[in-house]
């Protein structure tokens, strides 16, 4: 299955994002020295989850570093609706950026690599 990409989502002013409400998979990017990175990949309702990311109730401790400075942050995501998809391309993703080693994820993803996870924003955002 090919996944549509939409974002990224910026910083906005008033210091706020928008996110969409829908469940699907996201990736948090941050601008370090430069280079957009991957910092984080998820599941879920997606402005539910970055709203937890965002607010002073976030436990992961790496997220929260790096949620710290928005301004240098970048979200980019796609909408699944089964449960099982989402696993598989969270995992997929997972993988793709580098695992426990590269990413704040404080679990590693159930799922198979099934996905084409291609896309505009493989070009922006580095491992």
């Amino acid at each position: 299955m090919k996944l549509t990409w939409n974002g990224p989502i910026t910083y906005s002013v008033g210091g706020k994002f928008t996110y969409p409400k829908y469940s699907g998979v996201y990736i948090i990017a941050k601008t370090i020295d430069g280079i957009k990175k991957a910092k984080y990949v998820g599941q879920v309702n997606i402005y539910e989850r970055m709203k937890v990311h965002e607010s002073n109730d976030e436990s992961n401790s790496c997220v929260k570093k790096v949620m710290s400075n928005r301004d240098d942050i970048k979200v980019y995501y796609t909408e699944i609706k089964n449960e099982t998809d989402r696993d598989n391309a969270e995992f997929t993703l997972y993988n793709f950026y580098g695992g426990s080693d590269k990413l704040c994820n404080e679990n590693t993803p159930f799922g198979e690599y099934d996905y084409d996870i291609s896309g505009p924003f493989l070009q922006e955002i580095e491992p």
